[in-house]
């Protein structure tokens, strides 16, 4: 069995937002390319864009922290309500970024 077939299985995954982090990530490197190094647009209209892609990755972690705290509240588990009261800092810290 390949790794392919491994990952599906895995209950309450969605394979389709590590591909978005992935390419969000990806955008990152490129501007930080642009910017640091190269300092001209070399990976073309993405070398300008790389802001997309931390607006994208925060939201896209935003999503997966809550969806994470909310199931576990829905399913009567204390510890994922007690994160998200007392260990909010992570989401703090996007919001402080606006």
């Amino acid at each position: 069995m390949n790794l392919v077939h491994q990952i599906d299985r895995v209950p309450g995954r969605t394979n389709g937002l590590d591909t978005l982090r992935a390419g969000a990530i990806a955008l990152v490197f490129t501007y930080h390319y642009t910017v640091f190094v190269s300092h001209a647009p070399t990976f073309g209209p993405a070398s300008i864009v790389g802001w997309v892609g931390v607006d994208l990755f925060f939201v896209l972690s935003g999503y997966l922290i809550a969806n994470q705290i909310l199931s576990g509240v829905a399913s009567g588990e204390t510890h994922s309500l007690k994160y998200g009261l007392f260990h909010p800092h992570p989401l703090l810290d996007a919001l402080a970024l606006r």
